[in-house]
């Protein structure tokens, strides 16, 4: 059994040994990332070298056929698959007649190789269907099967030929993407290989493109996509890095590492800081861990004649062990997994100064470790928050909405933000709603929940929309406090959590909750997303700011 998040749905971490970060390398995305880690692990000296994922590099081509590709990859309809065959010009023409074409029909999930063609020494056709209903998602499932098998013949680079249909910049956008997220192995084995289930990665890959007056604006398409995948791959490393190495000490440095790169203004308050500014809940949920508990904000000013700012706000518990309320063998193994919120956050602000977009963007990550020591909060403990409530602690595994509230009071006080996001993995409740496969949405504004929504399609990251009824906010209090963190019972949990949070939203502010218990932690890989953590989240995020963009933008005019 999985994932069951206390029963009430929050996370947090054991704090077995002390990790100082010693030494932070990283570079750009185009080339591979990294960092060397030196920690002391009970008096042992310990020096790894650990490579962040690189980016597959897309490019676009005005060769008219593959030759001379390491390998041909073409992705069919079954109605290109006629036509192909009845073009006595096309390149696929000589494969046509050949007997085990008799095989390969074009059906979505089917594909065939063939070998000895004079255009490359292997060809990788590769089904789509009818692809009436969804293009994009054909683009994308086709583009995840040819990596795949491209990957396992531990091919590097190849040419991929795309019909008409999908030479448009929304279908090169999945294509590439679906290429970039494809292309994932999360892996710290020393020896690589097919036998330990670690395919090698390819390098690059050309998609052909006969129009030249395309390849422009096709290969902007493939660029804006394969940052924005870029950012998938970093949250994702950074998610799954386990807890002994990623504490708040280490999101701190890769936090200012980011900053640093991209000219984002980073502002830390943790100890004394923490606590004169009234962050009150976030250290006490903190507080029993070596790693101290801290707040980051990071500020990326792309419009400086604007005052709105859109505030993205990132749950981050390093490991969650439940505190004393502390998560069951079976539940708690996979709890390094709890700061996916906060990763999606910091991936994103890489994402947004790569993509250089003219919007002004606050990151907030909550750096917590949920730990179990004789300083660990308590339940019942009665906590006053940043904003001034009295909160009664109802379970210490529903610490990440505490972390999220004190949070969000800060960040609207000092940055008076017009929108607010929040990602985090706050409850098993919404799991149990939704499963894996998409985060559940709560909101206060119609149009931001439809903005989120149409950006959620855009990136392949669903969401749903889910109440907060007066009954759920009515399960929150108190006989001795403002507030108590958690509902009466297990029934409705996701909606109680959000509704905890919408007491801490101020009315002027545009709001949204993203619980992302489910699709950020994937208990086994769909398509060209892997198991473990996901990055879900920073391509949903950097199209919903794409597309706010793009309004103000056709607004000014």
């Amino acid at each position: 059994q999985r994932r069951v998040h206390g029963g009430l749905g929050s996370n947090g971490s054991m704090a077995y040994h002390c990790l100082a970060l010693r030494r932070l390398q990283f570079s750009a995305f185009r080339v591979p990332l990294q960092w060397r880690r030196s920690f002391t692990s009970r008096g042992m000296q310990t020096t790894e070298d650990v490579a962040l994922s690189p980016a597959l590099n897309v490019r676009l081509s005005e060769r008219k056929d593959p030759a001379h590709s390491t390998a041909a990859v073409a992705l069919l309809t079954e109605q290109m698959l006629t036509q192909e065959a009845a073009n006595p010009r096309s390149w696929l023409k000589p494969f046509m007649t050949a007997p085990m074409m008799e095989d390969f029909n074009a059906k979505a999930g089917k594909s065939i190789w063939v070998y000895g063609s004079e255009v490359a020494p292997r060809v990788l056709l590769v089904g789509m269907g009818s692809g009436d209903k969804n293009l994009r998602l054909a683009v994308r499932n086709a583009a995840h099967s040819a990596v795949s098998q491209l990957r396992q013949r531990k091919i590097k680079s190849a040419g991929f030929v795309l019909g008409g249909d999908m030479m448009t910049p929304e279908h090169i956008k999945a294509f590439t993407q679906s290429a970039v997220l494809s292309n994932y192995t999360f892996s710290l084995k020393t020896k690589q290989g097919d036998d330990n289930g670690c395919l090698p990665l390819m390098e690059s890959l050309d998609i052909l493109c006969s129009d030249e007056t395309q390849v422009s604006t096709l290969t902007s398409a493939a660029q804006q996509a394969r940052s924005i995948a870029a950012g998938t791959l970093l949250a994702r490393d950074l998610a799954n890095t386990r807890a002994d190495t990623a504490t708040p000490d280490f999101m701190e440095e890769m936090a200012r590492t980011i900053a640093s790169k991209n000219s984002l203004a980073l502002t830390v308050l943790k100890g004394s800081r923490l606590q004169s500014e009234g962050l009150r809940m976030i250290q006490a949920v903190g507080q029993a861990a070596d790693s101290e508990p801290r707040l980051l904000i990071l500020e990326y000013r792309g419009n400086a004649s604007s005052e709105e700012t859109i505030a993205l706000v990132g749950k981050g518990v390093t490991f969650d062990s439940g505190g004393l309320n502390m998560k069951p063998t079976g539940s708690i193994e996979d709890m390094h997994l709890d700061k996916s919120g906060a990763c999606a956050v910091l991936a994103a602000m890489q994402t947004i100064a790569n993509l250089g977009l003219k919007q002004n963007v606050i990151g907030v990550l909550g750096l917590v470790e949920n730990a179990v020591d004789s300083k660990s909060y308590k339940p019942y403990s009665i906590l006053k928050s940043h904003k001034g409530l009295t909160v009664e602690v109802g379970n210490t595994d529903a610490e990440g909405r505490l972390v999220l509230a004190d949070a969000y009071s800060y960040v609207q006080k000092t940055y008076k933000p017009t929108v607010m996001i929040d990602l985090a993995t706050l409850t098993g409740a919404c799991v149990v709603a939704l499963g894996e496969y998409c985060g559940g949405l709560f909101y206060n504004d119609e149009t931001l929940a439809t903005d989120l929504n149409a950006a959620a399609v855009e990136a392949f990251e669903p969401l749903h929309r889910l109440p907060i009824m007066s009954e759920h906010s009515a399960e929150l209090k108190s006989p001795v406090a403002d507030l108590k963190s958690t509902g009466k019972g297990r029934y409705g949990g996701a909606i109680t959590a959000a509704a905890f949070l919408k007491e801490f939203v101020e009315e002027n502010t545009k709001w949204a909750h993203l619980d992302i218990a489910g699709p950020a932690m994937f208990s086994e890989p769909r398509g060209p997303v892997n198991k473990g953590g996901t990055g879900f989240g920073v391509a949903l995020l950097a199209e919903y700011l794409l597309a706010q963009q793009k309004s103000s933008s056709s607004t000014s005019k």
